[in-house]
């Protein structure tokens, strides 16, 4: 049950970090870091969570959840120093 909803709670977030990828990319031109971060690694760190997501679901291993949560972790990280 508990690993269900863990899931589910991370799919969920996955598909939210790729719907804001616009509004960050549109964001980005104003900012600071413009010139150092593309649209393509924007979108590719997105998508790398989601298969993160279906990686740890198919095999319940510590490695997994560890390197998904790192992932989410990083990305979140640039998301705050971008937005801030």
């Amino acid at each position: 049950m508990s690993t269900k909803m863990y899931f589910i709670i991370l799919l969920m977030f996955g598909f939210f970090v790729i719907s804001r990828q616009g509004k960050r990319i549109r964001g980005l031109k104003h900012s600071k870091q413009s010139r150092n971060t593309e649209e393509v690694p924007n979108r590719g760190i997105a998508i790398i969570t989601l298969h993160d997501v279906a990686a740890a679901r198919i095999s319940l291993t510590h490695m997994n959840k560890l390197r998904l949560l790192t992932s989410m972790r990083s990305w979140y990280n640039n998301s705050r120093k971008i937005n801030r």
